[in-house]
């Protein structure tokens, strides 16, 4: 299998969370990434997006 290398930007304390998580169980980032987007393509689990507008006074 070919190695594709992913750039991406994610929430800087999301990331910092996922790269502790990780390091705690021993697992490379990439290698949990790729899981969860293998399970994701296997239809698993699904990915609602909520998009709030909120007015506030000036």
């Amino acid at each position: 299998m070919v190695r594709k290398a992913v750039t991406t930007s994610i929430d800087e304390e999301l990331q910092k969370k996922f790269k502790q998580k990780c390091s705690e169980q021993g697992l490379k980032q990439n290698d949990v990434l790729e899981a969860l987007i293998r399970t994701y393509l296997e239809e698993e689990f699904e990915v609602e997006k909520e998009v709030i507008f909120r007015l506030k006074k000036k």
